[in-house]
């Protein structure tokens, strides 16, 4: 499973235009699951379609994340933060998603 904590590690996001806002209807799309940390320490999981928007993954399944900008990328208040391992497995964030990290609280 993949950890997603907001106690832990470093932050990361990856919102490529061609996929921002995509969640694919294709049910035979391969999944993922996903274990949801919230500041209190309370788990939920939940499985997810790969490509998926994962604030939309999360307000789906009753998870609060903020939003502020609804989901295109013009704000930084829906980043996740994953447990270093996971990061690791990730391309580099672009400067542009560095910059948008700049500006998250408590980062």
């Amino acid at each position: 499973p993949i950890f997603f904590s907001q106690l832990k590690s470093r932050s990361y996001s990856n919102s490529r235009l061609v996929k921002h806002g995509h969640d694919s209807d294709d049910e035979s799309s391969p999944k993922v699951h996903i274990n949801w940390i919230n500041r209190h320490g309370d788990r939920v999981s939940t499985d997810a379609k790969i490509g998926s928007n994962l604030m939309r993954v999360a307000h789906r399944h009753g998870i609060e994340l903020e939003g502020a900008c609804e989901g295109v990328c013009a704000c930084s208040t829906c980043h996740v933060i994953l447990e270093e391992k996971v990061y690791d497995m990730l391309p580099e964030p672009s400067e542009e998603e560095e910059d948008m990290l700049d500006q998250a609280f408590g980062l």
